[in-house]
């Protein structure tokens, strides 16, 4: 990434001037190489929680036309000299990458916040912020069965962008022993069981690699999945919480480690924390528990394994739930929940039908400095191709894939 800001391909005053299919083609191929590298900074930084290489402020590159890689040199020296070249209304091999760096703009917004440095003063305890770009996701996730391969099961198909979908929630509404209670644990259940459950069938399907950083997304999903159990008292589950998907989860994500560390034995610590917290956070009967905390035995061998994780995860939000897991006795039914958090609970539904927490688009969004995706713009993402806007707002939701 900070190649292609040496090489200023991140500004879009430095493109050659389309006098030529010549130039027309160098200009794609700019924005190719520079939207490709922008793709792998933010997925590394939503692996790992850090900030991005270059902010999306200071980027105002167009996005590459929707055309095949075997039709780039037909269409460009069939453009006219000094005109755009304009991508295609169809389907293409490279749909797919277009709208998944769509939800990395978006993951970026999230990053832009949560890694503020007044995230804990300004904008933790808010939702207008969540709500705004919540709604970009549901935008994002409508319009995913236009730009996903028919009968595909890897990386092009619906349900490896409902893995990308469901991550992007759990960067959102990470949840917290103070935000728990209301619409972060909701979000977080579904998503992390989402996530844990489209992953493995994937895997199942043998249509994906082994990558370390789905590895890493997977342990956040089955880290976070745990912890709203470990923190929320059973009086205050949602029917969220109770849903059979959740134990097909733990299972998914327990059968995903043990083949991830057959192949790397680096990874066999994430396994091992993992197998230790599920078998000792209840998700029922915690009220008849004797102890109030996770067992002695269990806190010492996750403890052990902890240097590891540490140098693997990074991710400090996931790092937390498992030291406050292995640290501090489950929170008490007769604890008192955050009237901020309960404030924000009402009903809505779920694509599966179950209660979620309603959703208010926001006039205006308070932003830590200014996003130049949260114009209309955002939702021009084909140069000259598809506009997002073409199909309204019934399409239907993401069929299926979000309540596997």
């Amino acid at each position: 990434m900070r190649a292609c800001a040496a090489a200023q391909l991140h500004l879009a005053n430095t493109e050659p001037r389309p006098l030529n299919g010549h130039m027309h083609v160098e200009s794609q191929m700019h924005r190719r190489i520079f939207w490709c590298a922008y793709h792998l900074d933010r997925l590394v930084s939503a692996a790992f929680d850090l900030p991005v290489s270059i902010p999306d402020t200071a980027i105002d590159a167009k996005i590459y036309a929707n055309v095949d890689d075997k039709d780039l040199v037909q269409v460009a020296f069939a453009t006219p000299p000094g005109t755009k070249l304009k991508g295609s209304s169809r389907f293409t091999e490279v749909s797919p990458a277009l709208h998944i760096i769509q939800i990395r703009r978006i993951q970026s917004e999230i990053l832009n916040y949560t890694l503020n440095c007044g995230f804990a003063a300004q904008f933790a305890a808010q939702s207008d912020w969540r709500n705004w770009i919540l709604s970009e996701l549901k935008a994002w996730k409508s319009q995913v069965h236009h730009y996903t391969e028919p009968g595909s099961k890897g990386y092009t198909s619906s349900r490896w962008f409902a893995i990308i979908y469901h991550c992007a929630l759990l960067m959102l509404y990470r949840p917290t022993k103070d935000n728990v209670l209301g619409p972060a644990g909701d979000w977080s259940v579904q998503a992390s069981t989402q996530a844990c459950l489209a992953f493995r069938k994937s895997q199942m399907d043998r249509q994906v690699a082994l990558p370390w950083l789905a590895l890493l997304f997977q342990f956040q999903s089955g880290i976070t999945l745990l912890y709203c159990f470990w923190a929320t008292p059973e009086n205050y589950r949602t029917p969220n919480f109770e849903s059979s998907d959740i134990w097909d989860a733990l299972r998914a994500c327990s059968n995903t480690f043990a083949i991830m560390a057959d192949h790397w034995p680096m990874a066999e610590c994430l396994r091992d924390v993992f197998e230790l917290l599920a078998r000792d956070i209840p998700l029922v009967g915690r009220l008849n528990r004797d102890t109030p905390r996770i067992s002695p035995q269990a806190v010492i061998q996750i403890q052990s394994s902890m240097p590891s994780v540490r140098s693997i995860v990074i991710n400090r939000s996931v790092l937390r739930m498992i030291e406050e897991m292995i640290t501090e006795d489950f929170p008490g039914a007769d604890n008192e929940p955050p009237q901020v958090v309960l404030a924000e609970q009402s009903q809505v539904q779920y694509t599966n039908g179950s209660a979620i927490n309603e959703i208010s688009h926001p006039s205006s969004a308070p932003l830590p400095s200014e996003m130049p995706f949260f114009s209309d713009n955002w939702q021009n993402l084909y140069d000259g191709g598809v506009n997002l806007q073409e199909f309204g707002n019934e399409t239907p939701l993401f069929p299926g894939l979000f309540d596997i």
